[in-house]
Parts: C-alpha cells; structure tokens; sequence
C-alpha cells in the first residue's frame, strides 16, 4: 500500500524520485519495494541512513539541514502550523 500511494503521488506531482522516510522506512523490505517502482518509473530512490530513519526528529533537522545546503530557507515568521496543509501543494526543490 505505501509503494502504491507513493507512485501514485509521484505520478500526480510530476516528480522522479522517492526518498525512504518514517520510522516504516527502516524497513528492508519495503525499501526494496520502493527501489524496484522506481527503477520501473525511470526514478531514483534514494535512502537516508538507518541511523535517521527511526527518529523523526532527527529526521526533521537532516532534512532542514540538506535544504539549507541546497539554498532553501523559510524565514521562521512563515513556518506556522497549518491544520489544512496538504503535502501536494509544496514546492519540492
């Protein structure tokens, strides 16, 4: 099901690849899952080092700090919670 809702978002959001991510993306299995939809999509899957998998906190600021490396930043003024957010209405960089 996770492989599944993935390609479908990858398909809808117009995007080429897929990152493991979660305390589920740990998992080996699902992983291999995701490697191979993505081969067949012509996608690149790329997997965060276990060590970052199981802790989203840590998850969070690996993720803040490869975004900052690559030039995007948010002032912390525009970083409220948004109860109505919906991840298909990010602008992935």
């Amino acid at each position: 099901m996770c492989v599944e809702v993935t390609e479908r978002a990858m398909s809808l959001a117009g995007k080429h690849e897929s990152p493991s991510r979660g305390g589920v993306g740990a998992n080996r299995r699902l992983q291999e899952m995701l490697r191979l939809m993505c081969e067949e999509r012509g996608a690149q899957f790329y997997r965060a080092q276990t060590k970052y998998l199981g802790d989203n906190g840590a998850m969070i600021a690996y993720t803040g700090k490869l975004m900052l490396e690559s030039g995007s930043s948010l002032p912390i003024a525009s970083s409220q919670i948004k109860p109505s957010f919906r991840a298909d209405d990010v602008e992935v960089t």
